[in-house]
């Protein structure tokens, strides 16, 4: 049986949703664990999990440990809305402040941390806390995902991290990527090449029919007003464009110290007598 993470966040909604409507039968021994991505990055990395959406920067950090899945990401459009910096000053003044950050997504926090280097802010203290419990209150927070779009903070500014982003380097922000652990390459190929393949063609399902996904994103996440809207501002491939930022973010991420060498990824192959047949596009 494949153990597979998803990201419980509504950013990540339309590659679940046509999981959500599979009957045990159509599922075909999959187990579908939903949880936020940070907790996934854990699970994964323990060899918990053979196949889930992560943060990238998981990925990033262990790549010898990881293959990358081919064709699948989770990117910005500029203006994100859920990947937000709150301070109670400028940002070029958080200079030896301590910064709380969510302990939800390893990628936004190196996002942070990129952008601070840019504007000269080298030296701070980033104290995680735990997203459950809301966003603290303090000099300054990093937040993400349900929580930003939802909760009400008494901060001076706001930073929106993926509209930064593109303003300062003309790019988007990959935030999550789908990665497979090594291990199960070696014993689950087949069951790994039917998964893979639903994967990918998810998020089309998903906006197959744009009224049943509205519904559905209202019944699952009703604390978000305009769910759609929210979408629109997201990209769910990983084409050539999507690529080239991959790339750059972690050439960004080696320059600030973020990594320990630079990264160059490594995607899952399916068998070729297995790819012939169309199990894998």
């Amino acid at each position: 049986m494949l153990k597979v993470g998803f990201i419980s966040y509504l950013n990540a909604y339309p590659y679940f949703y046509p999981f959500q409507n599979l009957s045990e039968e159509e599922k075909q021994g999959w187990e579908l664990i939903v949880d936020r991505p940070g907790e996934l990055n854990r699970m994964i990395r323990k060899g918990e999990l053979d196949v889930s959406f992560v943060s990238f920067m998981e990925y990033a950090t262990n790549p010898d440990k990881y293959l990358m899945v081919p064709g699948i990401g989770l990117s910005s459009k500029g203006y994100v809305d859920s990947v937000k910096l709150l301070s109670q000053v400028p940002m070029e003044e958080l200079a030896d402040s301590d910064i709380q950050v969510t302990s939800a997504s390893a990628t936004s926090v190196a996002v942070m941390e990129i952008l601070l280097h840019e504007v000269g802010v080298t030296s701070y203290n980033c104290l995680q806390y735990d997203v459950q419990k809301g966003i603290p209150e303090g000099k300054a927070a990093l937040t993400i995902g349900d929580e930003a779009l939802t909760e009400k903070c008494d901060y001076k500014y706001t930073y929106d991290l993926g509209e930064m982003w593109q303003q300062k380097f003309s790019r988007n922000i990959v935030f999550a990527s789908c990665i497979i652990n090594r291990d199960a390459v070696e014993w689950k190929q087949s069951e790994l090449n039917s998964l893979i393949h639903f994967l990918q063609q998810a998020p089309e399902k998903s906006y197959e029919d744009w009224t049943k996904l509205e519904a559905a994103c209202l019944a699952q996440y009703p604390q978000i007003k305009e769910p759609m809207q929210y979408l629109d501002r997201l990209q769910f491939t990983m084409g050539t464009t999507e690529l080239s930022d991959l790339d750059f973010f972690l050439k960004k991420a080696y320059e600030c110290g973020l990594l320990p060498q630079p990264v160059i990824p490594k995607y899952f192959e399916a068998l070729p007598e297995l790819a012939q047949k169309g199990e894998v596009h």
